[in-house]
């Protein structure tokens, strides 16, 4: 692979990682604190996992991996 590839590749993954990063940190702050007791502390991470903004930072973090693999090779 040819070297300015390369660092399109690199980019892409760190850009990727921000995106969820920041992503993930204000939805989990936007949704307050969990609850203390285990089936509500339960409900909430379910109900984080199928945020479409939380499914989207899942989503970068999964194409940032594959970007990393392409930039390593």
């Amino acid at each position: 692979m040819n070297a300015p590839l390369a660092h399109v590749f690199i980019l892409c993954t760190i850009l990727l990682g921000l995106y969820g990063q920041v992503v993930l940190k204000w939805q989990v702050t936007r949704a307050g604190v969990a609850p203390t007791d285990s089936l509500g502390r339960l409900a909430f991470v379910l109900g984080m996992l199928l945020n479409p903004w939380v499914l989207s930072a899942l989503a970068a973090a999964f194409l940032g991996m594959l970007t990393w693999m392409l930039a390593l090779t």
